[in-house]
């Protein structure tokens, strides 16, 4: 690439307009170039923002101060461009992605547990019971004290849950 710019510019100094023309032309053609091979074994931005938003919320869903907007300032996007690129890669928002995130590790922790509900609300990133219960009723269309007993009772297989 340096070699023609160089050439370029030496054409374009010695007032050879069509030479440089020709070099610049070269350089689009190379930059195209780099840029489809990227796109073909790369990640475009946008899904690498989605990536990048994720990974911040696997590692971090167990705190309740966890918000969206400032995992879009970490991903250094705006909050509704997250929300719009979470929807066209995932489908959902980021919001109901943590939502969901904590609703699934909670169910792992209802399954191979007897720790109180309550105290499950807690670890999986829920700021109270009461935010937990909603939310679990909303996504399972059950109570976590029901769902719970519907396990212990083989009421509910794996596969139903998932």
């Amino acid at each position: 690439m340096d070699q023609l710019f160089a050439a370029a510019y030496d054409y374009f100094s010695r007032d050879h307009l069509y030479g440089a023309l020709g070099k610049f032309y070269e350089i689009v053609s190379a930059l195209i170039d780099d840029y489809q091979q990227e796109t073909r074994l790369g990640l475009s931005p946008n899904q690498q923002y989605v990536i990048d938003a994720v990974e911040i919320l696997k590692s971090e869903y167990t705190d309740s101060t966890l918000r969206i907007d400032t995992v879009a300032e970490r991903v250094k996007v705006e909050r509704t461009y997250l929300y719009r690129i979470f929807m066209r890669y995932l489908g959902v928002s980021p919001k109901s992605y943590l939502i969901q995130l904590r609703i699934n590790q909670a169910i792992e922790l209802l399954r191979n547990t007897n720790d109180a509900i309550g105290d499950i609300a807690i670890k999986v990133g829920f700021s109270s019971y009461v935010q937990f219960a909603k939310a679990f009723q909303k996504a399972r269309q059950m109570s976590p004290s029901a769902f719970r007993k519907a396990i212990s009772n083989g009421e509910l297989s794996p596969r139903k849950i998932d």
